[in-house]
């Protein structure tokens, strides 16, 4: 016997959920065209996405009524893994071309694309400082793994947040500036940890059996995280001068997110929380997976 299902895409949804995993609605309208990577505005009224439609791979903003596309690739390149700054006022992203890989910024007002740092390598950004002088991202590196990279506002030359043999990913900087969560697998699988931004220090681990993507409350309070299972969990942290405490992770609820559990490589969170602490999740909707397809006295 041999079975197979089509490769139509999933039907996913931007859904709206409180603490206890209740449904509190949609942004925007379902999408069947390669919605991806999405992060909320500080604000938490508009929502920048990744979207691919007819081949094209751009940033769109959405809210609750409209979808206006960002940025408009020229020549067949690729705009992908937006980035708010904290002011709303601009997102950063990656800019893909035929011969180099740039992170790129443009304000929300308008006006032409602002190329940060560009090289060979693939650069994924992750998270903007508070204070907006600082983009952190990281780079697939074959002989360390992937590593955290840190571009200050003005400079050409990034520097070296984070680098060992295992892979670290996704940094995001606390509200106050001063901490980075992040996923390693130093261990042999994804766990979440956070350490001081500036002048070094330890690892402070968070998660307890496995962990990915890792989300901060606005204020600073709690760490979030993705499960192996796909649970989406809380761990409440109190931060001293130089120290930080974390309480044992707690389950919120269990998620349908787009990629489950498990780590993909430049896909991104799939969830961002607001202001008021409500979840918002790219969800797979439940009637969405295309039929199996089972061949019998199958003779090759």
């Amino acid at each position: 016997m041999v079975a197979y299902r089509d490769g139509r895409p999933a039907v996913t949804r931007l859904s709206w959920f409180d603490r206890s995993g209740n449904a509190l609605g949609t942004l925007g309208s379902p999408e069947q065209s390669g919605l991806s990577t999405f992060t909320l505005s500080p604000d938490g009224r508009r929502v920048a996405a990744e979207r691919t439609i007819q081949n094209e791979t751009d940033v769109w903003l959405l809210d609750s009524t409209r979808q206006t596309r960002f940025t408009h690739g020229a020549g067949g390149s690729i705009a992908r893994l937006p980035v708010w700054s904290r002011d709303g006022g601009r997102l950063a992203f990656e800019s893909v071309g035929s011969r180099s890989i740039t992170l790129a910024a443009r304000p929300l007002t308008g006006g032409d694309d602002v190329a940060l740092f560009e090289s060979p390598e693939v650069k994924v950004p992750c998270d903007w400082s508070p204070d907006g002088r600082s983009l952190m991202y990281y780079v697939p590196d074959p002989r360390t793994g992937t590593d955290l990279w840190v571009l200050a506002q003005g400079t050409r030359e990034p520097s070296l947040f984070l680098g060992t043999q295992a892979n670290e990913l996704w940094g995001q900087f606390s509200p106050d500036g001063r901490w980075v969560a992040y996923q390693s697998n130093e261990t042999g699988r994804y766990e979440i940890y956070v350490r001081p931004f500036a002048g070094g220090g330890e690892a402070f681990p968070i998660s307890t059996a496995g962990g990915v993507y890792p989300r901060w409350s606005r204020d600073g309070k709690e760490l979030y995280y993705i499960a192996p299972d796909a649970k989406l969990m809380a761990v409440q942290v109190r931060v001293t001068a130089a120290t930080l405490d974390a309480a044992p992770p707690a389950t919120l609820f269990q998620t349908r997110r787009v990629g489950g559990g498990s780590n993909v490589i430049g896909r991104g969170h799939q969830y961002d929380v607001a202001v008021d602490g409500r979840f918002l999740i790219n969800v797979e909707a439940e009637s969405s997976a295309p039929p199996l397809t089972l061949l019998m006295n199958w003779k090759p």
